[in-house]
């Protein structure tokens, strides 16, 4: 018997009430069925596109926002939200000219000002951001959106104590939101409060872009007990460089207790099996082994209770394919490149650049430059930089056979850092302004990997400032190896 459809009035109250419970992906799927049955229906349209930006489809949502434009082409609220759909799609320049049109029309509005904040953080515009956001508290004070985005904005110029009073009066009013307390816990990271940052560290597991993958494994979380006579699975949850960071606590799990198996990426797979302690590697094509406890790696430093600066840091804890497997073939100093992480990472925008900013390396005399950015072409570059070739550079432990044959690696902050910082071979690792928490605010060097030297852009989205001083250190290193 065929089920009776509900009104589209009850449709949208069912809607909302998901959307207040945090159930985005079924409002959403609710509010799609209601803008296919009712396309005109400004406030469903709207909806919908909200719920599609909050569940990471601003693509989708684009489209459906200006379908309703095309019925109510003066709606302030459909231009603002549509100005907001174009901020997380990166078309910024469209956003402002958008997002300041409706400002002039409802000059009071808090959420113009708070997505108007949202311009000026994605485009790295720290003090605009903040003035934004400060503006939508005069007119809101409660407004959360607003004191979490204030927070990321005083967490992104290292105002750390500023940031932690407003993530708390934040979460103050939104005791329970899991993004509000993992966004503190990377603030209190960034600071080098290590306890109070792994404990809200652990709310990730709450995202919502994240309770599904941790859901997907069903035993129980260890505790960082004995486990003796059991198996453990250890899995991988965010990046591949998360993974070979964390992978220095597995010889420490394994001191604890039975069995360990980690379940990663194929590409990873052959790296992981030379770290101590492991047991077996099973990649998502095999079948998942029975287990009794489950542990996601980036649960490790917090149940293993690490503080700055006393990290467990004994390396290589990692093994790499024999040198002579794909030998390199260069003169002078051997350096590989890396100028770009994964596009899929939502903060990929800040810490990766285009190959054109490392031009001025490739004019150091006295060096052979190597091509490690997998799926990245150095078009322009060719006569000067060795391709290695993707299939080189598909498997991590084949990656790492490489890096054990240069002099010296030069990358944005992406995988190939910490492979090659578990590997203990030199790199200078270049950091956007308001870098990733595991770096700090300042300094050249990171406990967790003593062979990497850091260098950190001194204004927001100033990458010729690193790569100038990495042009001078490297033609004073290639300077020493040609009179030694």
């Amino acid at each position: 018997m065929q089920q009776k459809q509900i009104s589209i009035p009850e449709a949208l109250k069912l809607a909302k009430k998901l959307l207040a419970n945090n159930q985005i992906g079924k409002a959403a799927q609710i509010l799609g069925e209601v803008t296919q049955r009712q396309p005109s229906l400004v406030e469903a349209q709207q909806l919908y596109a909200t719920a599609l930006m909050q569940i990471d489809r601003a693509e989708d949502a684009e489209p459906a926002l200006r379908r309703a434009l095309n019925a109510a082409p003066d709606h302030v609220g459909l231009l603002n939200t549509l100005g907001l759909c174009l901020v997380l799609l990166g078309r910024l320049d469209e956003a402002r000219d958008l997002l300041q049109r409706v400002e002039t029309l409802v000059p009071s509005n808090p959420l113009v000002h708070r997505n108007l904040g949202l311009l000026h953080y994605y485009g790295h515009d720290y003090e605009d951001a903040e003035k934004a956001f400060r503006r939508t508290l005069r007119l809101e004070a409660g407004f959360v959106s607003a004191l979490h985005n204030l927070g990321n904005v005083l967490e992104a110029t290292a105002r750390f104590d500023e940031a932690i009073e407003i993530y708390d009066r934040a979460l103050r009013h939104a005791p329970k939101d899991p993004e509000m307390r993992f966004d503190r816990g990377l603030c209190y990271l960034r600071a080098r409060d290590y306890e109070r940052g792994f404990a809200d560290y652990e709310a990730r597991l709450n995202r919502r872009d994240q309770r599904a993958r941790h859901q997907r494994f069903k035993p129980p979380l260890w505790d960082g007990g004995d486990f003796a006579g059991k198996t453990l699975i250890v899995y991988g949850e965010q990046g591949f460089g998360d993974i070979i960071q964390c992978a220095r606590y597995l010889p420490g799990i394994k001191e604890r207790g039975g069995t360990i198996i980690f379940y990663a990426p194929q590409q990873i797979k052959r790296l992981l099996e030379t770290v101590a302690g492991v047991d077996r590697v099973v990649t998502p094509d095999e079948e998942m082994p029975a287990a009794d406890l489950k542990v996601p790696v980036f649960s490790l430093p917090g149940l293993f209770e690490t503080r700055w600066p006393d990290i467990p840091a004994k390396v290589p804890y990692v093994s790499a394919a024999p040198r002579d497997t794909s030998p390199l073939d260069g003169d002078g100093l051997k350096v590989g490149l890396v100028w770009a992480g994964s596009k899929i990472f939502k903060g990929d925008y800040t810490r990766s650049m285009r190959l054109e900013y490392l031009a001025p390396l490739l004019d150091v005399p006295g060096v052979s430059y190597f091509n490690l950015q997998f799926g990245e072409s150095t078009a322009g570059f060719d006569d000067r930089i060795h391709d290695l070739g993707d299939e080189t550079l598909g498997d991590f432990y084949q990656t790492g056979g490489i890096i054990e044959q240069l002099d010296l690696l030069i990358s944005v902050d992406t995988v190939t850092v910490h492979l090659a910082g578990a590997l203990d071979r030199p790199v200078w690792a270049m950091l956007a302004y308001a870098c990733d928490w595991r770096w700090g605010a300042d300094g050249d060097r990171s406990p967790w990997y003593p062979s990497v030297r850091l260098y950190r852009q001194p204004e927001p989205k100033q990458w010729d400032a690193v790569v100038a001083r990495i042009a001078d250190d490297l033609t004073a290193l290639a300077t020493e190896r040609a009179t030694s």
